[in-house]
C-alpha cells in the first residue's frame, strides 16, 4: 500500500510539471496602463500571453537584465490560457521577470507584471 501511495504522488507531481499546451507558442507583449482616478497610484506594467506571431523584436531588457524577443501587440492564440500573476518585489520593476514570463508562455500562460507605486525603479510615472 505504501508503494501505491509514492506512486500516486509521484504520478500527480509529474502532470503538474507539464505545460499548459502541447504546442509551442511565441511570446506577445502589451503594455497595461491603469490611471488612478485620485492620481496617486496609476499603474504601469505588462501582460506577456502566447501568440502565433513569428515578426519578433528584443524588448523588456536594460544594462542589467538582457531582452527578451516578443512580438508586440501580436494578436493573442486561440484558446484558454491559465493567468500566473508575478510581484517583482520592492525596488524592482516589471521587466525584471520578463526572462521567466517568456519561458512560461511559451509553454501556453498568460503572464502578467506590474511596477509597484512608489517602490518600482524605472518605469516611469509610478509615484
Amino acid at each position: 500500500m505504501k508503494y501505491v501511495f509514492t506512486s500516486m504522488i509521484a504520478l500527480m507531481t509529474s502532470f503538474a510539471t507539464l505545460p499548459a499546451y502541447a504546442e509551442q507558442f511565441n511570446t506577445g507583449s502589451a503594455k497595461v496602463s491603469i490611471d488612478d482616478p485620485h492620481g496617486t497610484r496609476d499603474l504601469d506594467g505588462f501582460v506577456w500571453y502566447p501568440t502565433h506571431e513569428t515578426r519578433t523584436q528584443v524588448k523588456h531588457g536594460n544594462k542589467v537584465w538582457q531582452g527578451i524577443e516578443v512580438a508586440q501587440d501580436a494578436e493573442i492564440s486561440d484558446g484558454k490560457f491559465p493567468l500566473l500573476i508575478l510581484s517583482h518585489g520592492m525596488f524592482g520593476h516589471a521587466m525584471n521577470q520578463a526572462w521567466l514570463a517568456k519561458a512560461m508562455t511559451e509553454q501556453g500562460y498568460i503572464v502578467a507584471a506590474i511596477n509597484h507605486p512608489r517602490t518600482s525603479f524605472f518605469c516611469g510615472r509610478s509615484r
